[in-house]
């Protein structure tokens, strides 16, 4: 496939003639979703967190940077990229929110989240929660 002008992904699949009936229904348009992740909204603040692995250990961590998308946190965990682990972020009052997330990379900067698998019910509060944190009073 080829990506034209605006991230239109566009697909050949045949040789120039038309799609054949079951072809034309497994196209889908490829969203661009690390794009909107690095786009959209991020706040800077430390957020206290907990992170979940494999052996059910629970982790203090700290965020540097948070998104709907992912986080960038500080921790002591030894990690690497492409390992799986779980990221608790306060309820603010109700349940605290558990993401499944894999790790990006780790650098000097921490190690960066991405969330996987979010449900829609999920996307929407961790989209909520940064947009209240990106409204509070500095």
């Amino acid at each position: 496939g080829r990506r034209g002008e605006g991230g239109v992904a566009i697909d050949i699949m045949s040789g120039g003639g038309p799609l054949r009936a079951g072809g034309a229904r497994r196209v889908r348009p490829q969203l661009d979703w690390w794009e909107a992740g690095r786009r959209s909204p991020r706040v800077q603040l430390p957020v206290m967190v907990t992170l979940r692995h494999g052996g059910g250990a629970l982790v203090p961590a700290e965020t540097v940077d948070l998104s709907a998308f992912g986080a960038r946190v500080a921790t002591g965990l030894a990690l690497r990229a492409g390992r799986r682990i779980d990221i608790l972020l306060p309820g603010g009052g109700t349940e605290a929110l558990a993401l499944h997330a894999v790790v990006w990379e780790v650098d000097e900067r921490g190690v960066a989240l991405v969330f996987a698998n979010a449900s829609p019910a999920q996307f929407e509060r961790i989209t909520r929660f940064v947009t209240a944190l990106l409204e509070e009073p500095a």
